[in-house]
């Protein structure tokens, strides 16, 4: 992780290592640094389907489904084939009416 801390550092712009940094900050369960990460690789690269994906699982798993759901919806948007993100969403949906009822 220190490695890629360091590659962030030195190419700051680079959507995809702030993304990995994210997902590897969320499995070492730093959670608001991996968002962090994730929401700065959505901003460098607000195109990508996969960044939105990313960002939405690791809320999900925080327990913010109802703040997950627009990534997915980004994520589809982008990327209408991306079928991790539909089944992802409808976890989401899933979780929200689970909790309302």
């Amino acid at each position: 992780m220190a490695e890629l801390s360091q590659a962030v550092e030195l190419a700051p712009n680079d959507a995809d290592l702030h993304a990995n940094l994210g997902l590897v900050l969320a499995r070492v369960g730093k959670v608001q640094q991996a968002i962090d990460e994730l929401h700065q690789a959505v901003w460098l690269k607000p195109d990508s389907a996969k960044a939105h994906n990313n960002l939405g699982l690791v809320l999900l798993a925080s327990g913010k489904a109802r703040e997950s759901i627009p990534e997915f919806e980004a994520a589809l948007r982008r990327k209408p084939e991306l079928k991790v993100a539909a089944d992802n969403l409808h976890r989401a949906q899933r979780q929200l009416s689970l909790r309302r009822e």
